[in-house]
């Protein structure tokens, strides 16, 4: 179907609500004469779910396209840096003298000539006896030593390791709502009620209750797990993929520092637990803490028991919030002329911060597909197979996390190694890794969310070692592998000499906002 898009209506407020209709006013130029119109709609009586509170670096991207300045950015929603995530008791059940633990990173690793370096990292790992992220990155030993990503002084920094945020996703909705409005999008408060379709099954208008209708030309469901437009009105399955990943419900809390000049890590923390795992989210004035559990292995008595041990007495007098969540992705996200994003289109649990990535993936997406008089179903069917191949990776991924530990202590963990839980296109890969390493080649899309970095940290740290007996004869750059690894310790050196305490620096950074909103970033 051929039709001119002239409007863009968004059901559904919240982060991911309003970071479309951010997006898109921006994008459209919304707020010059004769562009596409950019409007939401939000009931006031629906608040943001928000079960995690981190980001990947992507979102550095989007800011910037938002003309957003960095500062402002996290003084608005009290952002801390997030280098990476630091796993705890995943590979084993921890003992007393016996923990395991690894970082998944956003540094870019060194590399031989141009190529990975992990191959060198195995054929040497007995004579230097570091792991692999300690060999390819500082930014571990950054981690660990409460470090922040680049010098104090902000502008005038020297170039700053890789790194994302940690923010509050309520503040973060409210920021967005500001900055869309000034690029051009129409509010509106209003239940709706009912969407009315044309003949052919296309929306033609939206009903609101006590109010005019919502006429537009292209709907975006941001409507979260409800999905009211997306499959209530045009029927489009979800794929439900509880039997891969099985962690269906959050319970959290919030608990301030024990004083306001506590140290923040500058990670996240995912501590493995029986029955699922709990992150662990420093922010300027509060930590978010949160036990991931799997309802078929464990009930929510027992998990906010599991939560509240975890936090001590500074978590005593917090009530636990719990969330259920709905694992899986939607079938066909783009429908005649809607098109879901958000909780809406699926949901991943939160183990590596997919949740606002989602949306920017989706985003960028229909900016890359969508033309303005455009076949709408040639477009839907670009962005769905687009949408289905990042789910699926992106899922595979995830799982990667869980069906390669050596934790015995319950089902739940047991279950995850269950060859059966493993997609058959994971499973496969598992097997060629065996006998070398994860390439971009292995991953359907050029530029994956999870790249092969990503695997070797997560593979590497949970002990899953190519055998390369007998083959270093096909990687002939050992020798200039070495010396990139030797100039990394000096490099780490220095860092450690120079990068400021996290908290100092994001007490500068706080200092340095000003008011206006819509001034570029300045990297």
């Amino acid at each position: 179907m051929n039709k001119s898009i002239d409007k863009i209506a968004v059901v559904g407020g919240g982060s991911a609500g309003w970071l479309c209709a951010a997006y898109l006013a921006r994008h459209f130029q919304s707020i010059q004469a004769g562009a596409v119109q950019i409007s939401l709609i939000e009931s006031e009586d629906i608040g943001t779910i928000g079960v995690g509170e981190a980001t990947i670096p992507s979102l550095r991207t989007t800011l910037k396209f938002l003309d957003i300045r960095e500062e402002v950015f996290m003084q608005a929603t009290s952002a801390t840096f997030k280098q990476a995530i630091r796993f705890d008791d995943w590979l084993h059940l921890p003992t007393e003298n016996n923990r395991s633990s690894f970082y998944h990173t956003f540094q870019k690793p060194i590399n031989a000539n141009g190529e990975s370096i992990a191959a060198y990292w195995i054929l040497s790992r007995e004579k230097h006896g570091k792991n692999y992220v300690d060999y390819a990155t500082t930014q571990g030993r950054v981690c660990e030593a409460g470090l922040g990503p680049f010098m104090s002084g902000f502008r005038q920094h020297t170039k700053s390791l890789a790194y994302a945020y940690h923010l509050d996703a309520g503040k973060f909705a409210t920021l967005l709502k500001e900055i869309g409005k000034q690029c051009g999008v129409v509010h509106r408060i209003g239940h709706v009620t009912n969407a009315v379709m044309d003949d052919d099954g296309y929306i033609e208008h939206l009903e609101v209750k006590d109010q005019e209708i919502l006429e537009a030309d292209l709907f975006i469901d941001c409507t979260g797990f409800a999905a009211y437009l997306i499959e209530k009105k045009l029927g489009s399955r979800f794929l439900d993929q509880s039997s891969v990943l099985f962690c269906d419900h959050a319970v959290t809390i919030q608990i301030p520092h024990e004083n306001p000049n506590a140290p923040i890590r500058p990670f996240t923390t995912s501590t493995a637990k029986a029955n699922g795992w709990i992150w662990d989210i420093g922010l300027d004035k509060r930590k978010g803490i949160g036990y991931v559990y799997s309802s078929k292995y464990t009930d929510e008595s027992e998990a906010q028991r599991v939560l509240m041990k975890y936090a001590g007495p500074a978590g005593q007098d917090q009530s636990p919030r719990t969330l259920p969540m709905r694992v899986g992705y939607r079938e066909k996200p783009w429908v005649k002329n809607c098109i879901a994003i958000g909780l809406s289109a699926g949901f991943i649990e939160p183990l590596e911060s997919t949740g606002i990535h989602q949306v920017e993936i989706s985003l960028n997406r229909i900016a890359k597909v969508f033309s303005r008089r455009g076949d709408l179903e040639y477009m839907a069917q670009q962005f769905n197979r687009n949408m289905t191949e990042w789910f699926e990776l992106t899922f595979d991924f995830i799982k990667l996390h869980y069906c390669l530990g050596r934790r015995t202590d319950s089902d739940f963990w047991i279950d995850n190694r269950n060859p059966k839980t493993i997609p058959d296109r994971l499973s496969q890969q598992l097997k060629m890794w065996r006998t070398r390493p994860t390439n971009r080649l292995d991953l359907r899309q050029m530029r994956p969310t999870f790249g092969e970095s990503s695997y070797h940290q997560v593979l590497f740290g949970l002990d899953f070692v190519p055998d390369l007996t007998g083959e270093d004869f096909i990687y002939p750059f050992k020798n200039l592998a070495g010396s990139q690894s030797s100039r990394i310790t000096d490099q780490l050196k220095r860092e450690l000499a120079i990068l400021p305490d996290h908290r100092d620096l994001i007490t500068s950074i706080y200092a340095s906002a000003t008011n206006g909103l819509r001034t570029s970033m300045e990297r």
